[in-house]
Order: C-alpha cells, then structure tokens, then sequence
C-alpha cells in the first residue's frame, strides 16, 4: 500500500475526435519478508538494505486518441 493519484484530461479536438492525456504518480515502498539464494533460506537480517528495502515510486504518462460514432 501506498499513496496514489491519478489525473486525466480530456480535449474534444474535433465533433467526432477526443485526445486524453493522463498522468499517474505512486509512492510505494516494500520491504523483504523472506530471502532465498540458489534454493536455500536465508535470514533476511544478514541482507544488506539494498535488498531488503524496496523502492515501488512511479510516474505513468498516457496519451489517448478516441474516435466518437
């Protein structure tokens, strides 16, 4: 879990065309619950931060042609 926001624009660019452009942003961040290494357990306390912490932040850009009938 994490934050999220999402926003979209919509521009009628003709009677029959819309363009949508649309942005999305996401904090997220993980952390390691279990480590395996070629098939055996390891305790993740002996990972370094490197792969204990996981960063999920993102930034998705969309760009949309509709064609209305």
């Amino acid at each position: 879990t994490g934050f999220h926001a999402t926003g979209e624009l919509e521009i009628a660019l003709q009677r029959n065309l819309v363009l949508a452009v649309g942005l999305k942003y996401y904090k997220v961040d993980y952390k390691a619950d279990t480590a395996t290494f070629n098939g055996i357990s390891q305790p993740v306390s002996s990972l370094t931060s490197e792969f204990k912490d996981f960063n999920g932040d993102g930034l998705d850009i969309t760009i949309g042609l509709g064609v209305l009938f």
